[in-house]
């Protein structure tokens, strides 16, 4: 078993869906990327060290079935890596939801993890700026 650092939004989905990343993590200048030049990065799982090789070899539905996390609270910084845009996610209800997932249904990249839901139980939610545990 394995866990798995899920920053979800207010209704529970991932944060990239309905804009909440966006909305969340944008700079005065707009921009949501990745910003290889300080050392954070944002690959997609193509470009992702550790999970493209692995990725590729999915099965194309088990593949559209999988979830995106992190592997650690470090990992997971270093995706949102800025306290401004963890205290906006806050503000609109984001949580990070802590899986454990059973051997052989994850891969972990060195930027990002994904795995299987069917595989995976809830263990707690944590608050997603403070990172204490939630009732």
């Amino acid at each position: 078993m394995a866990l798995v650092y899920r920053v979800i939004n207010e209704s529970g989905s991932g944060m990239y869906q309905g804009g909440f990343y966006y909305d969340c993590c944008t700079d005065d200048d707009g921009r949501a990327d990745d910003d290889a030049h300080t050392g954070h990065i944002q690959p997609n799982p193509h470009g992702d060290k550790g999970l493209c090789d692995e990725w590729v070899k999915l099965d194309y539905e088990y593949r559209c079935n999988m979830l995106f996390g992190f592997s650690s609270l470090d990992q997971m910084s270093r995706w949102i890596h800025k306290h401004t845009w963890r205290k906006n996610m806050h503000d609109r209800g984001g949580k990070i939801a802590v899986f454990e997932v059973e051997d052989g249904h994850m891969i972990e990249g060195q930027c990002q993890v994904v795995f299987h839901p069917e595989y995976a139980r809830l263990v707690h939610r944590l608050n997603v700026y403070t990172l204490e545990v939630l009732p």
